[in-house]
């Protein structure tokens, strides 16, 4: 992150965060948080908040059950790494 970079933890649903917030997130983890329809909901929103305010995001996506999701977006959030440990973690970084 740098010098001088300050990070803040969010846990919270992803229905009940407000756009605004959403914009200012550059790193997201999840732990197979949500299936269907929510997920697909993250990553549309995660979407638009790209074409708000485009920036570097990465999503690391463990236990990745729903990873073909991701298929869709593979042009906003290309798979940069997939590894297996004690689950699947799947890493995906966009830039802008």
């Amino acid at each position: 992150l740098g010098e001088g970079k300050n990070i803040e933890i969010i846990n919270s649903s992803i229905e009940n965060l407000p756009d605004n917030i959403i914009d200012e997130i550059n790193i997201f983890y999840m732990f197979n948080p949500f299936s269907g329809e929510i997920f697909e909901n993250f990553l549309k929103k995660v979407e638009f908040s790209i074409k708000r305010k485009d920036r570097e995001i990465y999503i690391l996506y463990v236990n990745a059950v729903m990873e073909k999701l991701f298929d869709k977006y593979s042009n906003l959030f290309p798979l940069v790494k997939s590894e297996k440990s004690f689950k699947k973690i799947n890493y995906y970084h966009h830039l802008p």
